[in-house]
């Protein structure tokens, strides 16, 4: 009987240890993320200050734009019902113009090159997302 107990609270165990999700890091300040991202394009694109503070910028408007629509639209929908087909088109159509306002933001700030160079360094990035996505297992979030 006791063994029976004892493997009873092993495979108890076990199991809760299997469901416990992973932890993605602690979570970053909004001005955080905005520095982190600055800094890093300083760096990949040999940035000069008015440029850099330009872009800072840029990303806080970005991200104010961002968690300002998040509330919007999270608002609306609650757990228990997906957003509707146009309430989806909607939020694309959003999404879609927010990314050109910046891209066009961003045109003015860098160079040509320096606009090119980012292009890349983001193809870059959403393939290497895209290779990611491809090699998790089905089960895996």
């Amino acid at each position: 009987m006791k063994k029976l107990v004892v493997v009873a609270v092993l495979l108890l165990s076990v199991t809760a240890f299997a469901q416990e999700k992973r932890k993605k890091g602690p979570e970053m300040s909004a001005e955080k993320k905005v520095e982190l991202q600055v800094a890093r394009l300083k760096i990949e694109l040999d940035l000069n200050e008015k440029q850099t503070a330009e872009l800072r910028t840029v990303f806080q408007e970005r991200l104010q734009k961002q968690n300002k629509l998040r509330a919007e639209f999270g608002s609306k929908k609650d757990s228990l019902h997906k957003p509707s087909p146009a309430q989806r088109e909607q939020m694309k159509k959003i999404k879609s113009d927010n990314k050109k306002v910046f891209e066009e933001q961003l045109k003015k700030i860098l160079t040509a090159t320096q606009f090119e160079t980012w292009n890349q360094l983001k193809t870059d990035r959403q393939n290497k997302t895209k290779d990611r996505m491809q090699k998790r297992s089905p089960g895996e979030n």
